[in-house]
């Protein structure tokens, strides 16, 4: 027997740049907690960036100077209600390329869910819904949606994976031509066994093979899943202790 024990390289964590609040104005303090959704576009090697505060920005950088490039187009996306919902959070980009970007519901009775699209990060063109209403709704309603999500694939063969804040589900969006995560196939609802309520709040990534993925909330352990698209379930591979990934860690990403 192999006991083989995970352990950060913190070597490789060094900073490229850093920018402080204030240096630009998408970048605010802490305190008004409006950047949460930063992605890698493996099409093109840029980074994009998520703020909603002073207003809604997508910001695309050089990932190795924090250079700024360009904006993309963020109209008809609604700002953030208090107690209702954000218009924008976070980011992913699919393996071509496209950048999709969620609101957060404060739960869906008080508003749905939104899935916004880009064919790319060029800056050309206005964001089209792809995704609008309750995720969960003929599982298990009226949760909040937003705080996690996980891009992989490319077109027709793009999914995305979104988990609330609550239960022991996820739900797996999937699309036939690339521009429609709604109605050409329905929103799958994944019971996770093993699984306590909120576990991937914080953080979500696709994992390793075809169907996996890595679940993080702060407070909870890091959890390899993995799951049946025919049956709607899950099952919990393995949970890393503490000691190995502290329990504050929150938002994940994942390297497959």
């Amino acid at each position: 027997m192999l006991n083989v024990t995970p352990v950060a390289n913190t070597a490789e964590l060094t900073p490229l740049w850093t920018l402080l609040p204030g240096d630009r104005v998408y970048v605010t303090s802490s305190t008004t907690n409006a950047e949460r959704g930063l992605a890698f576009n493996p099409a093109n090697s840029n980074l994009l960036m998520a703020c909603r505060a002073p207003t809604n920005a997508i910001v695309v950088l050089d990932p190795a100077t924090g250079a700024e490039k360009h904006f993309l187009d963020v109209t008809g996306i609604p700002g953030s209600i208090p107690n209702v919902g954000l218009g924008m959070n976070l980011i992913g980009v699919g393996d071509d390329g496209a950048v999709y970007v969620g609101s957060v519901t404060a739960n869906a009775g008080t508003g749905a869910y939104t899935l916004y699209r880009w064919d790319d990060d060029s800056g050309v063109g206005m964001p089209a819904t792809v995704f609008y209403g309750d995720p969960a709704v003929a599982v298990e309603p009226n949760l909040r949606w937003g705080d996690t999500l996980a891009v992989r694939g490319a077109g027709a063969d793009t999914q995305i994976l979104l988990a609330p804040s609550s239960g022991t589900n996820v739900v797996l969006l999937r699309t036939t031509s690339g521009h429609d995560f709604q109605n050409e196939v329905p929103p799958l609802v994944i019971a996770v066994n093993g699984a306590v309520s909120g576990f991937a709040l914080s953080g979500l990534a696709f994992g390793p093979g075809t169907n996996t993925f890595w679940a993080k909330s702060v407070n909870n352990q890091l959890r390899l899943i993995q799951f049946d698209a025919d049956t709607g379930t899950g099952t919990v591979l393995y949970a890393w202790p503490g000691a190995v990934v502290p329990a504050s860690v929150g938002p994940i990403g994942a390297n497959t």
